[in-house]
């Protein structure tokens, strides 16, 4: 009599038609429902070289991986990628049953088809490339379309995507013998409008898409884009799991509504499981997302406890937070090490480290299939360990090539400014002082130091003659900052200390610190002057810097007796 049932109504419709990934893996059928997700192009078991047997096995597979998607109402695809490995003749009716038969096949099975022409069609072949000059706008587009209506005239409900030659545009380079206006003219001229055309932007890793390069598209092509997102994640093409990818950013208003008739993010399952999971939810109502950040937040929230259970959300986010902080090292599709490295602090990159390790130790244990959704969190987590292991013993940057010219005009600078004498004085050019991160300042090649840093402390390492003699310093330098807070340096001949305290150097101009060095403290030919870098510094924050231009030991001869009568042009 206590019991109560409650009536209710829900309606919910997704903003993005058709929201989905390349690539296969286990359990993505359940992945897919429980993330709203329903485009899947399978290019991971798939067809790639028309010289490898067509063995029944193959459509025996795809036919039991495709089943579970065709009962739920899902689109999957397979790439055939056999046109351009070996390059086939589409001119060919050989070529055409070939692939004619294949997919009736894959069409029997509630399969739908595809034709990938994309990064390896060109040269055409031998015979293709008779019959426009080389171009294959033409024979492309009429194959596909001639593909389409054959398979479709048997299976009405069958589905295709094309990847063309020019997948991307308008604006990034043209590539190939055809133009891509010519391309683009070839698909609205023959291809049915029901047949999607992958799209990946103006640019081929790109992620920002303007309403007049859609607009541009749509003419063009004769039809929405189906969109190719090579550009996954923030970190160009990576991303580290539980960590915000802010698509509504990269796309205006109205785009997922109204311009396109799907995304799928190029993003292999399970490794892209929380992007994957995160973006079914932003794509779903894109207005929601793009409100606020707290709004992302919560959509990232929401995916990742449904993915990996509840709590993991508030384990993960800071470990990815502190994984960004590698982006100043990110080039092409990893990671390398550069200058920046010099100006780190260990302390600051230790707590970094174990923020990200602590943070997927505590998610794995709760379950385990967190590390496996997180993609690509292990590659900065090892760079933030290989800078700790470089913090004293770190690689130089010193053979760049955009340093060579500047640092051979300190020679020069040092015989005007500090009347270097190259018959009786001693010179240290910038990268004599080892080591510190190379930098242009004012024109002028240098190093800068930073404290608790592996650049904390530059030493120049030279040979005195035979009879000791007594020598005036001059360090030219700057400092690295403006304001009423100075570093504080400590300079030493051999062991004994010459300086220790702030840095009189400025921040606008270069100057010299000098000091005295007696003979009595030069120590057989092999000596060496050190300037190390001993500011306080507190956990992020602003390191205070200098930067050391040359240094010149002066002896008594006479000042510029022989600098001005030789030239040393390209020795340094």
């Amino acid at each position: 009599a206590t019991a109560k049932v409650r009536n209710c109504k829900v309606r919910d419709w997704p903003a993005t038609p058709l929201r989905g990934h390349s690539g296969y893996g286990d359990d993505l059928v359940e992945f897919g429902l429980f993330n709203k997700l329903n485009f899947f192009f399978n290019q991971t078991y798939c067809f790639t070289d028309a010289s490898l047997p067509d063995l029944d096995l193959i459509y025996e597979n795809l036919k039991y991986m495709g089943k579970p998607f065709a009962d739920f109402g899902l689109e999957f695809y397979v790439a055939d990628r056999t046109p351009m490995f070996p390059k086939l003749c589409l001119t060919s009716d050989r070529t055409f049953q070939y692939h004619l038969k294949r997919h009736l096949k894959l069409a029997g099975d509630r399969i739908n088809i595809s034709m990938i022409l994309d990064d390896s069609r060109y040269p055409l072949n031998e015979i293709d490339a008779e019959v426009d000059g080389g171009k294959g706008w033409r024979i492309d587009n009429q194959y596909v379309q001639k593909l389409y209506s054959a398979v479709k005239e048997k299976y009405p409900d069958v589905k295709m995507v094309f990847c063309p030659t020019y997948y991307w545009g308008p604006h990034w380079k043209d590539s190939y013998a055809d133009s891509r206006a010519e391309y683009f003219k070839g698909m609205k001229t023959y291809l049915d409008p029901e047949i999607k055309v992958f799209w990946s932007g103006n640019q081929v890793r790109g992620y920002y898409k303007t309403e007049a390069q859609v607009q541009w598209f749509k003419d063009s092509a004769g039809r929405k884009p189906m969109v190719w997102q090579n550009g996954m994640g923030p970190h160009i093409r990576m991303n580290y799991g539980c960590e915000l990818i802010d698509w509504t950013a990269w796309h205006y208003e109205g785009f997922f509504e109204n311009d396109c008739v799907g995304y799928m993010a190029n993003a292999t399952f399970p490794a892209c499981g929380f992007a994957l999971a995160h973006m079914a939810e932003a794509l779903w109502k894109p207005e929601y997302y793009r409100a606020s950040d707290e709004n992302k937040e919560d959509v990232l929230k929401r995916a990742s406890d449904q993915l990996c259970g509840k709590g993991i959300y508030y384990l993960l986010r800071p470990g990815t937070k502190a994984l960004s902080y590698t982006d100043r090292y990110l080039w092409g599709n990893g990671m390398t090490l550069n200058p920046l490295l010099f100006e780190e602090s260990v302390d600051e990159l230790n707590e970094l480290y174990e923020t990200a390790k602590t943070a997927m130790e505590k998610a794995v244990a709760i379950n385990p299939a967190a590390r496996k959704y997180s993609n690509h969190y292990g590659m900065p987590l090892d760079k933030l360990m290989q800078l700790v292991d470089q913090y004293d013993d770190p690689r130089s940057y010193y053979d760049l090539p955009e340093f060579k010219q500047a640092h051979g005009a300190n020679f020069k600078l040092a015989e005007t400014e500090a009347k270097f004498n190259v018959m009786n004085d001693i010179f240290g050019n910038a990268f004599d002082f080892q080591i510190g991160k190379p930098v242009i300042v004012d024109k002028r090649c240098a190093v800068q130091y930073f404290p608790k840093s592996p650049s904390r402390k530059g030493i120049w390492k030279f040979e005195t003659s035979d009879i000791p003699e007594s020598y005036e310093l001059k360090i030219c330098g700057r400092l690295g900052q403006e304001g009423d807070e100075v570093p504080t340096v400590l300079i030493k001949f051999n062991n004994n200390k010459l300086y220790e305290g702030p840095a009189k150097f400025t921040a606008d101009t270069w100057s010299f610190m000098n000091f005295k060095i007696s003979w009595e403290d030069v120590e057989g030919k092999d000596n060496q002057i050190s300037i190390e870098n001993i500011s306080a510094r507190p956990k992020w924050s602003k390191p205070l810097t200098y930067y050391i231009n040359y240094a010149v030991l002066k002896t008594s001869g006479k000042e510029g007796a022989a600098g001005d009568l030789m030239n040393f042009d390209g020795l340094f």
